[in-house]
C-alpha cells in the first residue's frame, strides 16, 4: 500500500537535522530530506520559514 509523503512547513529555527530527528529518530538522516527537496533547497544549511518540504518515507537501507 502506498502512503503519500508528508509535508512540513518550515518555521523559524527549524533545521533539517532537527526535522530528521523528529521524524526519523536520527538527526544524521538530514540528507534524506535534503536530497528529496533539492529542487528548492540549494544549501542544506539555509532553509527559510514558509518553505514547504516533502518528508519521504525511509527505505530500509536509509534506516541503518
Amino acid at each position: 500500500k502506498f502512503e503519500p509523503e508528508e509535508e512540513k512547513t518550515i518555521r523559524p529555527g527549524d533545521t533539517l537535522w532537527d526535522i530528521a530527528a523528529a521524524k526519523y529518530g536520527k538527526g544524521t538522516l538530514w540528507e534524506v530530506l535534503w536530497k528529496r527537496n533539492q529542487d528548492q533547497i540549494e544549501d542544506p544549511n539555509v532553509i527559510f520559514p514558509g518553505q514547504v518540504i516533502k518528508i519521504p518515507k525511509l527505505a530500509d537501507a536509509e534506516k541503518k
